[in-house]
């Protein structure tokens, strides 16, 4: 349900011009403790399901490597959120219908469609807690 009441909201309230997702760092399993990945990337689209869809394909993904963080899953929670929006606002969830491009500050250029994989440098914690809820999520127990 999630999904459509956003993509509701999008199309009631006020469409933004531009979307930004910051990610200086990313949670792994929760939004603020540890595990965590530092990815220092700034993505910005037009379309908010494109830009979600590309955050979580090339930046939570693999930096978590949990499968409810996969876009393209489509028994999971996040695949059926992003097409439930991207069908009430009219965004794009098939990435194929999107251009993107993406500048890499290091190397002073524009990245390849094979180098928009992005990870970063994970900082474990000493949280037994989430480290134990990082370790199910990843075996699929929950």
């Amino acid at each position: 349900m999630l999904g459509a009441e956003i993509g509701v909201f999008i199309n009631t309230i006020r469409k933004a011009d531009l979307n930004i997702t910051t990610a200086e760092w990313v949670g792994l399993c929760s939004r603020t403790e540890p595990p965590i990945a530092q990815a220092r990337i700034v993505m910005a689209s037009t379309d908010p399901v494109a830009l979600d869809y590309h955050a979580t394909k090339y930046v939570l993904y693999p930096n978590s490597r949990l499968s409810i963080h996969n876009p393209d899953d489509t028994s999971g929670p996040l695949n059926q959120y992003l097409v439930k929006c991207a069908k009430e606002h009219g965004g794009i969830f098939d990435e194929k219908h999107a251009g993107v491009k993406s500048y890499d500050f290091k190397t002073t250029g524009f990245q390849a469609d094979d180098e928009l994989v992005v990870k970063g440098d994970i900082t474990w914690g000493t949280n037994i807690k989430m480290l134990l809820k990082y370790i199910i999520l990843r075996s699929g127990l929950m």
